[in-house]
């Protein structure tokens, strides 16, 4: 067992890593240069690999990450420069490496529930924060309109509000004090009107899925209660509305003044011709990782800044590392969520990982840069398929996932 001093040390630097990644979308931030944020994620996160010792190797990772250096061997006069493909694949594994599934075992996995506190409770913060601006002044907007309030673009806000709600929802899930629970279901209400704020479609689809999945699980045989806390919901969010004028209107413009399916994808709808056009060039290995083929793709920005659009985040997989490397992802993805949802405990941390995890499912489908070290989806999806992998099921059914408990007056009332 760790010495009560060496937990210590881990709990701050879960604290220092999750609100360095954090720190990076907050538009009034401090930001780092990113060669700094990486020195100092890898060097934190060194420290907590060597504190950790010894751990177990998950060889499901290291399949992917081997389909990704296949799909850049088999690619190396076709890759650009520009995209430094070896560099990027050094750093998706280096960047990890503490809170990402490459190592396993117990101290670890305590680890990453302390930091995925921390990272929530931050979120909590810039969620409310923005919402604040958004009435008080201060919040920032796109040339578009789109709201992305103190964070550094309206898909992030989104994806932060979309968190925030489920967590929420997790956190008056196990309130013991009535007035605790109305609380957070209230606070709930004000990360959805963020949300919509931020009119991120694909955010608001992944919130509403995760949440349904969550509510099933948590209240399975008690759906009585899980009415009861989608009534509480509903009437929240018609009294804000009261009071938060047309939140509908940026997700309408985007949709085209439409409310159905074919406008929700529309404008995804090129990059995934893309990606389905460079899998068809290259099945078995892709174009190479993080990377676009200049011959295939039609969007060819990424050709000079480096940057890569997704569109979605499995055909990715699928056009860049090919059918070797989507396999390899579903493979470390897939069978943990199907044995939450069969074998969970519902008044347990496995089952907000569990609606955490349809919510990236369904987010993949437009955003997530998982593959992007650089980015804060990729820590935040990462930190959770570590805690949901089957080597970690024996702790899945324990309940320490709340950031709640980084408050000292909210420890006394759950």
């Amino acid at each position: 067992m760790l010495t009560d001093r060496t937990q210590k040390i881990l709990n701050f630097l879960g604290f220092v890593l999750a609100l360095l990644i954090v720190n990076q979308i907050v538009g009034a931030g401090m930001r780092l240069s990113m060669g700094l944020y990486y020195a100092a994620v890898i060097g934190l996160g060194g420290i907590v690999v060597l504190l950790s010792s010894p751990w177990k190797l998950n060889p499901r990772m290291f399949f992917l990450w081997g389909a990704m250096w296949l799909s850049i061997l088999f690619n190396l006069d076709s890759i650009p420069p520009v995209y430094k493909a070896h560099y990027r694949t050094i750093s998706f594994f280096l960047v990890m490496l503490s809170f990402g599934p490459f190592l396993l075992n117990q101290r670890l996995y305590y680890f990453r529930i302390k930091m995925l506190n921390f990272f929530n409770l931050f979120l909590l913060l810039l969620t409310l924060a923005s919402l604040a601006g958004k009435f008080l002044g201060g919040g920032g907007s796109d040339i578009q309109g789109y709201y992305y309030g103190f964070s550094i673009h309206s898909m992030i806000l989104g994806s932060v509000a979309g968190f925030t709600f489920i967590n929420c929802l997790h956190e008056a899930s196990g309130a013991g004090i009535p007035k605790i629970k109305i609380l957070w279901i209230i606070v709930a209400v004000l990360a959805l009107i963020t949300g919509f704020y931020a009119s991120s479609r694909v955010s608001l689809g992944a919130s509403f899925c995760g949440a349904a999945v969550y509510l099933l699980k948590r209240y399975q045989g008690q759906y009585g209660r899980a009415i009861l806390i989608c009534g509480l919901l509903a009437i929240g969010l018609v009294f804000c509305l009261q009071f938060t004028g047309d939140i509908l209107s940026g997700v309408q413009n985007k949709m085209g003044g439409r409310f159905d399916i074919s406008s929700t994808f529309s404008s995804r709808q090129p990059k995934w011709e893309d990606r389905f056009a460079e899998f068809q060039h290259s099945p078995l290995f892709g174009v190479g990782a993080h990377s676009i083929h200049p011959e295939v793709a039609k969007d060819l920005e990424g050709l000079y800044t480096g940057m890569v659009e997704p569109g979605n985040a499995w055909l990715f997989f699928l056009s860049s590392m090919g059918i070797l490397g989507f396999v390899a992802f579903c493979l470390v993805f897939l069978p943990p969520m199907a044995q939450l949802w069969k074998r969970g405990v519902p008044q347990s941390d496995g089952t907000l990982l569990l609606a955490q995890m349809v919510f990236f499912a369904v987010y993949m489908n437009a955003e997530a840069h998982i593959t992007a070290s650089g980015d804060y989806t990729y820590a935040y999806s990462w930190l959770i398929i570590a805690l949901v992998q089957n080597e970690n099921r024996q702790y899945l059914w324990e309940s320490h996932l709340s950031f709640m408990k980084t408050m000292p007056f909210f420890k006394r009332t759950r």
